[in-house]
């Protein structure tokens, strides 16, 4: 489910209404499942681990440094959404 999320998140970089309604809908269905502001960090550091053991070929610091500013804004949105909105 992650990555088929993050496939529709990429997708949608270039239509940010699009983009944010579905992070709300996502961060509202996170919280409704227990969800708690702290785990963002770990999925997002499993997150990270997982993409340059599955991409080590091709991984790179540009590249992890690309996914972790991704990972930080979807989180952040998301989290505001969620906890602080």
């Amino acid at each position: 489910k992650l990555f088929d999320m993050l496939q529709t998140l990429v997708i949608n970089l270039d239509k940010p209404s699009t983009l944010d309604e579905n992070l709300k809908v996502m961060a509202v269905r996170h919280a409704k499942y227990g969800v708690k502001e702290s785990h963002y960090k770990l999925v997002g550091d499993a997150l990270i681990w997982t993409l340059s053991k599955g991409l080590s070929g091709y991984w790179n610091k540009d590249l992890e440094n690309a996914w972790i500013e991704c990972y930080t804004e979807i989180a952040g949105r998301m989290k505001e959404a969620s906890y602080h909105g």
